[in-house]
């Protein structure tokens, strides 16, 4: 694929992913596909799906803004400012960093980083 049709795949990734549909997401990754987070490791897209599950029952608003992306040969980096409001009335922002790498079309590694501590501060 293309540099143009990577970015496009994970651009579609992240708005399905903020408009909550989490399945529609993950069928844009291979079957194999691996996701890490600083917080909670490595998962495969089942574990993920669970995690954006548990994610959704802490949150009673969610919205992210993609603010750059730079894509290279399978590489696909996006520069990502979230916000929520949770069940328990705390506000959350941050701001993230995804690095994808897309194989046949697919996601095929996604690795996140993030400030923990506005985490920990809105949903610990």
């Amino acid at each position: 694929m293309s540099t143009d049709n990577n970015k496009a795949l994970i651009l579609n990734y992240m708005e399905l992913v903020a408009a909550g549909d989490i399945d529609a997401a993950l069928n844009l990754a291979a079957d194999d596909a691996t996701f890490w987070h600083p917080m909670a490791g490595t998962h495969n897209k089942e574990q993920l799906r669970e995690q954006f599950k548990q994610l959704g029952t802490l949150m009673s608003s969610f919205s992210s803004k993609v603010v750059s992306i730079t894509a290279e040969a399978d590489r696909v980096s996006v520069e990502v400012e979230a916000q929520a409001e949770t069940t328990t009335g705390r506000q959350y922002k941050n701001q993230y960093h995804f690095m994808f790498v897309i194989r046949d079309g697919k996601i095929s590694e996604s690795r996140e980083y993030v400030d923990s501590a506005p985490v920990v501060a809105a949903f610990f």
